[in-house]
C-alpha cells in the first residue's frame, strides 16, 4: 500500500503546482463526474473528514495537510478508514524521491543503473507535461 500513497502524493503535488491547490480543485480532477452532485458529495467528505475548507489553498510542500487530504480521498475510493502507518510510509517515499524499483533493486552489479531511474522517470514526467501543454 506505501507505494499506492506514494504515488498519490506523487499526483496530488504535481495537482497542485499546476494550480489544482484546493480540495475543490484536487477533488475535481482527481474524479471528474458527469453528475455534479457526486463530486460535491466526494469534495464534502474529505473537506469533513480533514477539517479543512475545500477552497483552503493547500502548499505543494506541506506533506501533513496533504497526508490528510490523502487518508481522506483513500476512504472515500476504499469504503473503510485508511491505514496512517501507510499513509505515512508513502510519504516518507514521496519526499525521499524513492521509486518502486529502486527501492526494490539490490546492490549487485545488475542493478548498478537503478540510479538513474528517478532521473529517466522526472524526464518521462516532464515530456508528458510539456506534450500535455502543447494539446
Amino acid at each position: 500500500m506505501r507505494y499506492g500513497y506514494r504515488a498519490m502524493f506523487k499526483l496530488l503535488r504535481t495537482y497542485i503546482l499546476r494550480g489544482q491547490n484546493t480540495i475543490k480543485k484536487i477533488v475535481s480532477t482527481w474524479a471528474p463526474e458527469p453528475e455534479a452532485w457526486k463530486v460535491r458529495a466526494y469534495i464534502d467528505s474529505v473537506s469533513s473528514s480533514t477539517g479543512i475548507n475545500e477552497n483552503r489553498v493547500i502548499s505543494a510542500d506541506d506533506y501533513n495537510t496533504i497526508a490528510q487530504i490523502v487518508a481522506a480521498m483513500s476512504k472515500v475510493e476504499n469504503g473503510v478508514p485508511a491505514n496512517m502507518p501507510d499513509v505515512y510510509a508513502g510519504m516518507r517515499l514521496a519526499m525521499d524521491g524513492t521509486t518502486p524499483a529502486a527501492a526494490a533493486a539490490s546492490t549487485t552489479a545488475a542493478s548498478k543503473y537503478t540510479k538513474y531511474i528517478p532521473a529517466a522517470l522526472a524526464a518521462t514526467g516532464l515530456l508528458i507535461f510539456l506534450y500535455n501543454e502543447e494539446n
